[in-house]
């Protein structure tokens, strides 16, 4: 095995540079938005696999609340005690900079859920409740909420995701739009509201190739 021109035996530097902070944060979120995002559902997959294969009943953590947590930190931009160069507003930004970049995977997500639910209401027939969830919501953004639910006409799925995007608090202007903290996401029980078939209809339309499993994959709780 050949190793010329590595750093540590030719004694060159890894880096020319320090990186500073803000680059030390472009790095983090670029894991925490555009890898883990990827991984951990396959994670989750694996669990279902083994635990399936041990012979354990697959209902016990059907549902994705039951499944294991991970959660993530990072000093970068927060080790106030460690880094003379972190201030009250370098860990300011970063706060305002990791919140944002969690919205924006939300949206993502929510989008790329969007795309597989193209359920229409002449061919089942949505929950009165769903329906009523759809009429109240599409209210509070305004015109940008006519905007989500004329989007898409008779896709009342597409049109509820339409909508939970639109409140998404992306920026700071027209505040009273947005949801003010996540509970206000979740007023009733997705399953009840959408119908506790509506993954197995998704996968009817395409989205999973027919089989209700591969939802876990396909359709990741993104909070509704």
């Amino acid at each position: 095995m050949r190793c010329w021109r590595f750093s540590r035996l030719s004694g060159v530097p890894a880096r020319y540079f320090k990186p500073d902070i803000a680059s030390e944060r472009r790095n983090s979120v670029y894991y925490l938005r555009s890898v883990f995002p990827t991984v951990l559902p396959l994670l989750d997959e694996r669990l279902r696999q083994a635990w399936r294969t041990a012979g354990d009943d697959p209902a016990l953590i059907a549902d994705a609340s039951r499944l294991p947590r991970i959660r993530f930190g990072t000093r970068v931009g927060g080790d106030r005690d460690g880094h003379p160069l972190v201030t009250a507003d370098v860990t300011r930004e970063t706060f305002a900079e990791l919140r944002l970049q969690a919205l924006l995977l939300l949206r993502d997500q929510l989008q790329d859920l969007a795309r597989f639910l193209s359920l229409s209401d002449q061919l089942q027939t949505p929950p009165a409740a769903f329906l009523e969830h759809i009429a109240d919501t599409a209210v509070r953004p305004g015109p940008a909420g006519a905007a989500a639910v004329n989007r898409n006409p008779n896709e009342p799925w597409r049109q509820w995701l339409n909508l939970m995007i639109a409140r998404l608090p992306l920026s700071p202007d027209d505040p009273d739009r947005c949801y003010r903290d996540p509970a206000e996401s979740r007023p009733v029980a997705p399953r009840r509201v959408a119908g506790d078939d509506w993954r197995t209809a998704a996968c009817r339309s395409g989205g999973a190739a027919g089989d209700p499993e591969s939802t876990h994959v396909r359709f990741p709780s993104c909070g509704a």
